[in-house]
């Protein structure tokens, strides 16, 4: 497993004993800005770490031999996230504002993805983003309620709605066709990701819902099949 902090590193660990593996860390000399979000991921074949240790740089570096891979720098605010896509070949990086796609292998930006200017600093801070299960498609989602879909290989806009209220969390079905978004009103809505079609809510929560997901045999009825939190 994998742990990121402040203190500039990530920590690569063994699960099963707690044994520290190997430590990824930016130079602690730049003193650069105060606050900024961490982050680190696994490539889906385990053997790279995407980590979000500095205001706008992510950084891949090889599981084994702990030697840095690749820096992806050229975002202009600061950086909240950076996920793969399922294949491995793809990285989304999100800052505020804007979503950068990446070919994972060759570090070559393909496309600024999706450049939102909400009305104030903290309304275009980006809440969550997500590849598709098929790799396909990229949804961004920002506190002000704009839900962005691109394309993961051109980061051609597909569709862009906005919603009132915050989006806090964001899932796919199984087979891509649903999306699921959740906001701070304590309500689940269901949407269908091609057309961008409202299909539904869920309501129950007495509180702010936090986070959303699929069942992974997407057999259960549809009411048992997203758990909220």
């Amino acid at each position: 497993m994998v742990t990121a902090s402040k203190d500039k590193t990530a920590r690569l660990w063994d699960a099963q004993s707690g044994q520290l593996l190997q430590t990824f860390s930016e130079e602690q000399s730049d003193s650069g800005y105060q606050y900024f979000d961490v982050n680190a991921t696994f490539s889906p074949d385990g053997k790279s770490v995407a980590t979000v240790l500095k205001y706008a740089t992510v950084r891949m570096w090889n599981v084994q031999s702990n030697l840095l891979l690749q820096t992806l720098s050229g975002h202009q605010e600061r950086l909240v996230h950076a996920a793969f896509s399922p294949d491995g070949l793809k990285v989304v990086t999100t800052s505020y504002g804007t979503a950068h796609l990446w070919n994972a292998q060759s570090k070559q930006s393909d496309r600024i993805s999706c450049r939102h200017r909400g009305r104030g600093y903290d309304q275009k801070q980006l809440s969550h983003t997500a590849f598709s299960p098929n790799g396909q498609t990229v949804v961004t989602a920002y506190w002000d309620g704009v839900i962005c879909l691109l394309d993961a290989q051109s980061g051609k806009l597909l569709q862009l709605e906005r919603h009132q209220g915050p989006v806090e969390h964001i899932a796919f079905s199984p087979d891509g066709k649903t999306m699921v978004t959740v906001y701070q009103d304590g309500i689940a809505r269901m949407w269908n990701v091609q057309s961008g079609q409202f299909l539904h809510k869920l309501e129950g929560h007495q509180g702010s819902v936090k986070h959303a997901t699929f069942s992974h045999d997407g057999k259960q009825p549809l009411d048992k099949k997203i758990i909220g939190s």
